[in-house]
């Protein structure tokens, strides 16, 4: 079975960074349609593999997915509420059903990672202003602002919304109040507002979001 699990985080992981890419699973399984005949055969059987991946993924047990998500945060430091890997943790608590008996026990683990995720988007926040260092409010600034914080913990999937870079979209995260008020805080706003972002936003939720 711990075979199963691995691959199960394999499709996860492969199908894209985001956290949103894993509750896609699914319809990339089920919809998926080629536009046009794939010639590369390499290409076409890791297309195959990654399908098949997928399909494991889905056909797992609520006990099976339960022993995936907690081998996902076995480095989870409670001290710290840190480590782990709570997007994949997160995939697999989320195909156990309520009445499952699994449920509780999963529910108690997302509400660690909710925790955790709170705690490393305070201190993601807090730490902007001495992490980068703007030196303009140019197109290049803003971009490497960007790049900064799509390269930090939990933060990944964060994007310019428009050419001037402008509009940072933050897409892995819940547009929670928690995810506002530690960007909205003094320090990140500053850095923000130092670069020349306009606006931040959640991407899921555009109107979740603030003017530095």
């Amino acid at each position: 079975m711990a075979r199963l699990w691995q691959l199960g985080a394999a499709v996860v992981l492969g199908l894209g960074g985001c956290l949103g890419a894993v509750l896609y699973v699914g319809k990339v399984v089920d919809d998926a349609e080629p536009a046009r005949p794939i010639e590369n055969p390499g290409h076409a059987a890791a297309v195959e593999a990654t399908r098949e991946r997928a399909r494991m993924f889905q056909s797992m047990n609520p006990a099976q997915h339960l022993a995936a998500a907690r081998e996902a945060m076995r480095d989870y430091d409670p001290r710290l509420r840190a480590g782990g890997n709570y997007g994949l943790a997160e995939a697999h608590l989320l195909r156990i059903p309520e009445g499952a008996p699994e449920h509780p026990e999963a529910a108690l683990l997302r509400a660690t990672i909710a925790d955790a995720r709170t705690h490393n988007l305070e201190y993601q926040a807090a730490t902007l202003a001495r992490r980068f260092t703007a030196r303009g409010a140019t197109l290049e600034d803003r971009r490497a602002l960007v790049r900064h914080l799509d390269t930090r913990t939990d933060l990944a999937c964060v994007h310019a919304l428009d050419p001037d870079a402008t509009v940072v979209g933050f897409a892995n995260t819940d547009c929670s109040d928690a995810w506002l008020s530690a960007f909205q805080a003094p320090e990140p706003r500053g850095v923000f507002r130092a670069v020349g972002v306009r606006r931040v936003t959640c991407e899921a939720n555009p109107t979740r979001g603030f003017s530095p």
